[in-house]
């Protein structure tokens, strides 16, 4: 549950895959397996060199995620199981996780819940500086990133649209939280935390 500080875009390849990665992790509790007893051909209805990448993009997602994690996304209720997902892909995805933590927690804090184009261009500039890899990205692959992200953030309903892109704070399943909590309380800003509401949560 290690992220190194080189951002990812691998990403852009395929976006959240609820049903993918839920998928997955029913096969790990069901036939009690080992991440790495999982293949491509453990994925429903893929194929191919397209399956095989795909595969390695969600085993590196699931691997974020703790067993007690890994067994509620298996066997959790829909909206469980989506934050779930949301949380191995922001682990593994650190340019999202920041981006989420950072920008839009931020905005929330400011009681702006429009994001646009300039807030993620922003993100981009400043983070560029400790990033070089953000520098070497070719227009059409920063355009991608940028792409999915947006589909992301829709997918797990952080925003409301990729037209409107209103924030829309989660209501975050109480046993989500409470796993996150054991395993890194920051992680609540994936779910639009402040720093406040982590703090009460802790006194409470």
């Amino acid at each position: 549950m290690k992220n190194t500080s080189i951002y990812k875009f691998s990403f852009t390849a395929l976006s959240l895959k609820v049903r993918e990665t839920i998928s997955l992790a029913q096969k790990l509790k069901d036939e009690n397996l080992n991440l790495e007893d999982l293949a491509p051909k453990d994925l429903p209805d893929q194929r191919g060199a397209t399956s095989k990448r795909k595969f390695q993009e969600l085993i590196r997602r699931l691997n974020q995620l703790s067993k007690e994690e890994l067994d509620l996304l298996a066997e959790g209720n829909p909206s469980e199981q989506k934050q779930l997902c949301l949380l191995g892909f922001a682990r593994y995805y650190r340019f999202f996780y920041e981006f989420v933590t950072e920008t839009m927690v931020d905005k929330i804090m400011l009681f702006d819940y429009e994001l646009t184009d300039r807030d993620i261009n922003s993100f981009m500039s400043r983070k560029s500086i400790d990033h070089p890899e953000l520098e070497s990205l070719a227009e059409t692959t920063r355009k991608k990133v940028v792409q999915v992200l947006w589909k992301v953030l829709e997918q797990s309903e952080l925003i409301n649209s990729v037209t409107d892109r209103k924030i829309t704070p989660p209501f975050l399943e109480k046993r989500v939280e409470n796993l996150i909590v054991k395993t890194n309380p920051n992680d609540l800003k994936v779910f639009l935390y402040t720093e406040d509401k982590i703090k009460s949560h802790d006194r409470n």
